[in-house]
């Protein structure tokens, strides 16, 4: 993982608890309290810093990578707004383009191994009516463990997007499958 990763799971626990947990959380993981955003680390490192937030947090690690793939959106929404834009409107459009994405941010990271992930449509919706819109997203990763971020990214998309999701993990890669299988619906917010 890129140092970028790292920096952003520094910045999302000193936003959301204080600079003192995550003095905490970096001394348990042994590891830099520096990390510099282009270089590459261990992919080691980042699960230690995932397993130590979460036993100074006393959350699951499964709950500590949601937390974060819900942060990251809101994060590089923020940060890289011209880019994000760009990918859609709606949580389908935005996570048919994340393979894009990845392939232009790549070009900066050459060690960059992203995921992949391919949209299905299911159901189209009508957002004027507030039916949902429904699709699978299939989540390719050649790393273990990192699909409750997929989810947390998930509610951060709808969320930026403007759309109430229901998400249901139906295929796990933990049980052995190439790959995780997330079925989502998302309806337009009421209140927009």
């Amino acid at each position: 993982m890129y140092g970028l990763v790292h920096q952003g799971i520094r910045r999302m626990v000193t936003e959301m608890f204080s600079e003192e947990i995550w003095k905490r959380i970096s001394e348990k993981a042994g590891g830099d309290d520096v990390y510099v955003a282009m270089d590459p680390y261990p992919d080691e490192q980042t699960l230690k810093l995932v397993m130590a937030a979460s036993d100074v947090l006393e959350m699951e690690p499964a709950d500590v990578l949601k937390a974060f793939g819900k942060w990251w959106i809101g994060f590089a929404g923020t940060e890289y707004k011209s880019l994000l834009d760009m990918a859609g409107s709606t949580s389908s459009e935005f996570m048919s383009n994340v393979n894009e994405i990845h392939a232009r941010v790549g070009h900066l990271m050459p060690e960059l191994k992203p995921p992949n992930f391919r949209v299905e449509e299911l159901e189209t919706g009508s957002f004027d009516d507030h039916l949902p819109s429904v699709f699978e997203l299939h989540y390719f990763s050649t790393r273990d463990g990192l699909f409750p971020m997929v989810h947390g990214m998930l509610e951060g998309v709808a969320d930026s997007c403007g759309e109430d999701v229901l998400i249901e993990h139906l295929v796990h890669s933990s049980e052995g499958n190439e790959r995780d299988i997330y079925r989502v619906s998302v309806t337009k917010k009421k209140n927009r």
